[in-house]
C-alpha cells in the first residue's frame, strides 16, 4: 500500500466490553469496530464480557460481505437501470459537457460510490477504512469497463 507503515504485531487495543464499539487510533488511522462475530474471534476474550484484540488482524479483515455483495447489487442494477441515466442526462442537457459517454459514466459511478458509502454505514455504523476503501476501487475498475459498454450512447 505505497508508503504506509505496517502496524506492529503488537498493538493492542484497550479492553472494551462486548458489543460496543472498539475506537483504535494509531498513526493518524482511526479503526472502528463492534466487538462481535469477525472482529471478536479475531480477537482473545480477557473476562465474559471484554475483549482485547491486535489492530493488525483487524485491518486484515476483508470487506464485509454484505458491504460487497450490496455494491455488486449496485453495478448490476445500474447496468440494467440505464434508462434512468438516460434521463438523468436528459433533464441536465443544458449543461454542456465534453462527452454524453463520459457523463453517463460520471452518474453510474456516482450512483455506486453512493451506495458503497451508504451500505458501509448502514451495515457497519462506521465509515469505511482505507482497506475497504481500495477495495471498492479494485471492485470499480474490474468492472468500469463492463459499466461504460452498457451505457455507450447509440
Amino acid at each position: 500500500m505505497g508508503g504506509r507503515r505496517a502496524l506492529p504485531v503488537a498493538a493492542l487495543a484497550r479492553p472494551c466490553r462486548a458489543g460496543r464499539n472498539a475506537s483504535i487510533a494509531m498513526d493518524l488511522e482511526a479503526f472502528s469496530a463492534p466487538i462481535v462475530g469477525a472482529v471478536a474471534g479475531a480477537g482473545k476474550q480477557d473476562t465474559d464480557t471484554t475483549y482485547s484484540f491486535n489492530i493488525a488482524t483487524m485491518a486484515l479483515l476483508p470487506m464485509d460481505a454484505r458491504v460487497k455483495k450490496a455494491i455488486l447489487a449496485k453495478i448490476d442494477e445500474t447496468i440494467s437501470g440505464k434508462n434512468e441515466i438516460a434521463k438523468i442526462q436528459q433533464s441536465l442537457g443544458h449543461i454542456p459537457v465534453g462527452s454524453q459517454d463520459d457523463f453517463a459514466f460520471g452518474i453510474a459511478i456516482g450512483r455506486i460510490y453512493n451506495s458503497f458509502h451508504y451500505q458501509t454505514r448502514r451495515a457497519l455504523e462506521r465509515n469505511a477504512t482505507d482497506k475497504e476503501f481500495a477495495e471498492f476501487l479494485d471492485i470499480l475498475a474490474e468492472k468500469a469497463g463492463k459499466i461504460r459498454n452498457a451505457l455507450k450512447q447509440q
